[in-house]
């Protein structure tokens, strides 16, 4: 820094502004993550190796093959009640998890959109609201837009990271530049109307990719995106690519360890 710029940062200092820079973090807590893969690829094992440092919101009856400490929730409402506890554990000082994972998180999205109907059939009174294209002018779509994020604030005021567990699906596209030719995507399995404010809250997208090679399930979780897969990391130190064996601990353990 020159003499005048050392000056005019004494001045500005003089004036209120603080000129310290804010340094990047790399600490596990804080973390947004979207961890998606096929079914039965071993995500839920993998974050289970947190053991009681993660707690699990359990959305769906598939959880009974592995050990996890959480609770399980059937709408909107039992879930917000859960993240109304662990704002008072906070509140407390007593939040002994570093991790919070709610699996499947399609669920939720899906408990959004059943409270939010319910809510136009109560406003509109009518039972013919079933779906939220159904609620005018797409007043629907802005109000469940309104509740995901209103919910993904809440999730980031957590002092943990935070994953949300996803399949991903195909999708064909057309080729830039064309309209004949095509190609295919694997991505999160929610739609890019209802899951872009999830996209962008997200720090981490990890896809879990497998194939055979022979009769040998080969598999790695894939941190950078490219044409035909949809993933992507703020963190410019996880490498491309980790490998996802069949030892859960080991997956986790090196995930882990690419943060403080």
């Amino acid at each position: 820094m020159n003499e005048t710029a050392m000056k005019d940062s004494e001045k500005l200092k003089a004036l209120g502004f603080d000129m310290t820079p804010k340094m990047p973090s790399n600490n596990w807590r804080g973390q947004k993550f979207i961890l998606a893969g096929p079914p039965k690829s071993g995500k839920t094992d993998m974050l289970s190796e947190a053991g009681e440092a993660a707690w699990f919101v359990r959305c769906a009856k598939e959880h009974g093959h592995v050990k996890t400490f959480g609770v399980d929730c059937t709408d909107f409402y039992e879930v917000e009640k859960v993240v109304d506890k662990l704002y008072q554990a906070k509140n407390a000082g007593c939040f002994p998890w570093e991790t919070l994972v709610i699996d499947p998180a399609l669920r939720v999205l899906d408990y959004i959109s059943e409270s939010v109907i319910d809510r136009g059939r109560e406003k509109f009174k009518s039972s013919e609201i079933t779906d939220l294209g159904d609620i005018g002018k797409g007043t629907g779509y802005y109000m469940y837009k309104q509740a995901l994020k209103g919910f993904l604030k809440r999730l980031e005021g957590l002092p943990c990271a935070v994953f949300l567990v996803f399949q991903i699906h195909t999708e064909e596209r057309n080729k830039p530049g064309s309209k004949k030719e095509t190609y295919k995507r694997d991505i999160v399995n929610i739609s890019e109307k209802l899951g872009g404010p999830i996209r962008e809250w997200a720090d981490h997208i990890l896809q879990v990719r497998q194939t055979y090679v022979g009769d040998i399930n080969v598999r790695k979780v894939v941190t950078q995106g490219n044409m035909t897969v949809e993933a992507g990391t703020r963190n410019k130190k996880m490498p491309v690519e980790l490998k996802w064996t069949s030892d859960s601990k080991r997956n986790y353990d090196e995930l882990r360890a690419q943060f403080d």
